[in-house]
């Protein structure tokens, strides 16, 4: 490598550790941004910094980040994608496919759109199980489409892909990522209201993510857990002590996003428990924290579950300030099932204080709200059966394509066999009627006369250029535009040298060339140095070689 190009690859490597260190996932233009970084150094072909920076990303930056992820579609989010989704597919290292796989699945995730589903559902060899990478890089791209599918809301057919994943890793020694995969499992299968199953790969998970000391990993999967306990399972206890655990780690590593989602899960476990100290400060902790990042959408779940708080101890007045303080806040950030819920909360608040006509009201937005839901939810059913139609006709279409692919090599293989197999029944033909002209050179003299006959048969017989057509005609089936675009891109090549080149495109010795266009070996050689010679190839490069790539 010469020093411009190291100096070039040394700026690379600073700008991409520059991009990680400040990677948000969150944000289409950061991944579009170390797309582009390592589309640079596959142009310096160099696939090891690839390699080590998708993984490093994976492993820093992508640590189970679709269970708290939002899905908002933008057009940045959409280009990504396919960015991404072209990249992954130029690979034939399956390992460095599964690592943009979950690139993808990530923008996917945010995105939730069924264009984009359809992308993932075309990745070659997932669904169908011809993966060739090993057990772990199949199982991260299974857990890749699991993900996009559960972010869609496609809960069973996420569930089928999650549970490949798990038993893929079964015999692999990755304990990380088989955390990672069963937490996903686990996630998909409380999500679908299976709660003994989701506890089973709730704590399987656990146990593996203890076994490969990753606090932060333990500390979700025990939040997740008592999110099920409470609320699945009415387990409050049990739930309490396990989010502790959680809290006390989220707070030793810092993530106050995480802190406050411990904070408001507990505020509301108290709740249950009659607790009513312990539950507002609890609550007021984790709205303190959402008001300082100006998380305003934790900010609306938190002041809706104190409000919730104050109305489970019967204290209404203060309450109310706290729920409509949500409701402003949700005009410039809606999200209408929370909005269903503080609407159907100030009801219950208003009817309990005797102010029946605005209880009245509020009911009446409440069911706007619900019917809205409902009739969003049978557009979003009808959206999800068009796009698995969508799904399986890719999926429908890359085997026919594969078919295809497969029939046509077939055919070819055939075609070239017996342009082989015509090429050199042409050749042994001219070899013994050459050998017959020289027997016929040795004969007495008094035959002269006839066997001038003979001989003026036999060259005519070898001159004739019909052996040549047939065997052109045959040529043209499986190579069909060799010769004209050899002679294109080279048009000083001679017939007779475009002829050699043929035969060497189908890999005959200079022996059997002399025997089918009738002239010498030394000939063949000659038109070897000449066509060499027309086409500028180096003396190291292989002629035969170069004619079969073009």
């Amino acid at each position: 490598m010469d020093k411009q190009s190291s100096s070039s690859k040394r700026k690379l490597h600073d700008r991409i550790i520059t991009v990680i260190e400040n990677f948000t996932p969150l944000k289409n233009e950061t991944v579009i941004e170390f797309e582009e970084i390592l589309a640079d150094f596959l142009s310096y072909n160099d696939k090891k910094s690839v390699q080590y920076y998708l993984t490093r990303v994976n492993n820093e930056k992508f640590t189970n980040v679709w269970a708290s992820l939002s899905s908002t579609f933008t057009r940045e989010g959409a280009f990504a994608a396919k960015k991404i989704y072209e990249y992954a597919e130029l690979y034939t290292d399956y390992d460095i496919r599964s690592s943009y796989i979950l690139l993808l699945s990530l923008v996917v995730s945010q995105c939730a759109e069924i264009e984009l589903l359809v992308l993932l559902s075309k990745i070659n060899e997932i669904k169908d199980g011809t993966w060739r990478g090993s057990d772990i890089s199949h199982a991260l791209a299974l857990n890749a489409i699991a993900n996009g599918f559960h972010r869609l809301g496609f809960a069973q057919e996420a569930y089928q892909y999650s549970l490949r994943a798990v038993a893929l890793l079964r015999n692999t020694d990755d304990i990380g990522t088989k955390a990672a995969v069963t937490h996903t499992l686990a996630i998909v299968a409380y999500e679908a209201g299976d709660f003994d199953e989701a506890e089973q790969w709730y704590y399987e998970a656990l146990d593996y993510a203890e076994r490969s000391e990753s606090p932060h990993r333990i500390a979700l999967i025990k939040l997740n857990i008592s999110k099920l306990l409470y609320f699945g399972k009415l387990e409050y206890q049990k739930a309490l002590e396990i989010i502790q655990s959680a809290l006390f780690s989220f707070e030793e590593l810092k993530e106050e996003e995480l802190v406050q989602n411990c904070l408001i899960e507990m505020g509301q476990i108290y709740t249950y428990l009659n607790n009513k100290e312990n539950a507002f400060e609890c609550t007021l902790r984790g709205i303190k924290i959402a008001e300082e990042h100006n998380d305003n959408r934790s900010l609306i779940y938190s002041l809706a579950n104190l409000g919730f708080i104050y109305a489970h101890f019967n204290e209404y007045a203060e309450a109310l300030p706290h729920l409509y303080r949500a409701l402003h806040l949700l005009s410039n950030h809606p999200n209408p099932i929370n909005e269903r819920k503080i609407y159907y909360l100030l009801y219950q608040i208003h009817f309990a204080l005797g102010d029946f006509e605005k209880a009245y009201n509020l009911l009446l937005r409440h069911t706007e709200v619900y019917n809205m839901l409902h009739d969003e939810s049978a557009t979003k059913s009808a959206n999800r059966h068009k796009a698995l139609y969508e799904v399986e006709k890719a999926h429908y279409e890359n085997q026919l394509l594969r078919m295809r692919s497969e029939k046509l090599e077939q055919e070819i293989d055939l075609k070239t066999k017996e342009l082989t197999t015509l090429a050199l029944q042409i050749a042994q033909k001219n070899e013994l009627l050459n050998m017959l002209l020289h027997n016929l050179d040795k004969s007495p003299n008094e035959l002269t006369t006839n066997i001038s006959d003979i001989r003026s048969q036999i060259v005519s017989n070898m001159n004739t250029e019909r052996s040549w057509e047939q065997f052109e005609r045959q040529f043209k089936l499986v190579h069909f535009d060799f010769i004209e675009r050899l002679s294109r891109s080279y048009p000083s090549l001679s017939p007779g040298e475009l002829k050699v080149c043929a035969l060497m495109r189908i890999n005959l010795s200079s022996k059997e060339m002399s025997n089918l266009l009738c002239q010498s070996e030394r000939s063949i050689e000659t038109y070897r140095y000449r066509i060499r010679k027309k086409i500028n190839l180096k003396p190291d490069k292989n002629l035969v070689a170069f004619l079969s790539r073009l």
